[in-house]
């Protein structure tokens, strides 16, 4: 026989080899194909599924917002929660419930035009930031909603399969978990810091501040507090006379304080004492005029001997405790006045609120007041 040339037993033996190789990797071929096309379904599903997850816990947690900005009315926002109600608020779960189901009925998710959410599938809680989960609650104040979004059996059925039913699995269950939470206020709408006091970043994060009492000594003292002037041009050259005129202004509703974002908004400051505020009443003034309001706007608190309100933060870190220019607001903390001390104390007597929700936008620091705006944590 030749070089190169088989015989026919041998191309026969050849050709028999090759069809056993595939009879046996055929069907191993034919799994892959199915697990690629059905997993990549899968995975296109779950996705959906997250989206529509994301968009009702955002949803919900928003009508959490609404709720405490509303005063728990869901018709009129013209008074907002007290702090006093907002810490022992018993959720109208409907409106969240609501919230969550109108946005997932509208989506889709695996060619479910419809996407339902169960009851138990919505949590209305507070959020642990460092553990990274809610904790359901009824009447403490709750800040989040979870919601979990799925296709199985209990809820908008299990998805088909397309090839993987060859190797008896006709159906797969896919769920996808979100939530959203009140996070730190990120800004401050006009009107909401109606004192020209701000409070230091390092003395606020040093230590759990809440509920803790406070001396503000504005420009000295062991609080780090300083005057400030907003950013507005007719008190641009802050001093002695021109805060008490703002401060006057304050008292007789001429004034507001301007809108003011974290991180964007610089404000004018000036060091000193200013004892002359406390000689000529005019911090006690104010704080009469506003300790009675009540009005969860201009007083968050129910109580006419106390005032709870909203001051800037300012970062110590670069311009130090007593500033004397423009420096950036990096967040907000709410504190409750108590009172007033004149001369020769000269100083304003507070208390840090936590929990406390305010009208605006989240994503801020987390210096004890949330904004009603909700963000995604999960």
């Amino acid at each position: 026989m030749k070089a190169g040339q088989y015989s026919k037993g041998t191309l026969s033996d050849c050709r028999g080899g090759v069809a056993i190789i595939v009879a046996i990797l055929l069907p191993v071929l034919i799994m892959f194909i199915a697990l690629a096309v059905d997993i990549g379904y899968l995975t296109v599903t779950r996705n959906e599924l997250q989206n529509v997850a994301d968009a009702s816990a955002l949803s919900g947690a928003r009508w959490l917002g609404r709720l405490y900005e509303c005063n728990g009315d869901l018709v009129s926002c013209e008074e907002a929660m007290s702090y006093e109600d907002q810490q022992t608020y018993n959720v109208n779960r409907w409106a969240i419930w609501w919230g969550v189901q109108s946005v997932a009925w509208k989506n889709s998710a695996g060619g479910k035009d419809s996407i339902r959410i169960l009851p138990d599938d919505i949590v209305v809680g507070r959020w642990n930031t460092d553990q990274k989960i809610i904790s359901p609650v009824t009447n403490i104040a709750p800040t989040a909603v979870q919601v979990t979004a799925r296709r199985d059996a209990s809820a908008n059925s299990p998805i088909t399969t397309f090839f993987a039913g060859i190797m008896g699995i006709d159906t797969l269950e896919v769920s996808a978990v979100a939530t959203a939470s009140l996070t730190g206020l990120s800004e401050a709408a006009e009107g909401a810091l109606p004192i020209p006091v701000a409070i230091n970043l390092s003395w606020l994060t040093m230590a759990d501040r809440c509920d803790e009492d406070l001396i503000l000594y504005p420009s000295s003292g062991d609080v780090c507090a300083a005057w400030h002037v907003y950013d507005a041009e007719a008190y641009k050259n802050p001093n002695a006379d021109l805060m008490q005129e703002m401060i006057e202004d304050f008292t007789a509703e001429d004034f507001s304080s301007p809108e003011t974002k974290a991180n964007e908004t610089q404000f004018k400051f000036t060091n000193g004492t200013l004892a002359s505020l406390f000689t000529s009443d005019t911090i006690q003034n104010l704080f009469n005029t506003m300790k009675v309001k009540n009005d969860g706007i201009l007083d968050n608190d129910e109580n006419s001997a106390t005032w709870t309100t909203s001051v800037a933060v300012f970062d110590d870190a670069t311009e130090g405790c007593s500033p004397n220019q423009s420096v950036p607001i990096v967040g907000f903390a709410s504190i409750v006045i108590t009172g007033v001390d004149p001369p020769p104390d000269t100083v304003i007597r507070a208390k840090i609120r936590c929990a406390l929700i305010d009208g605006g936008r989240g994503g801020g620091l987390d210096l004890g007041t949330l904004g009603s705006i909700p963000g995604l944590v999960q």
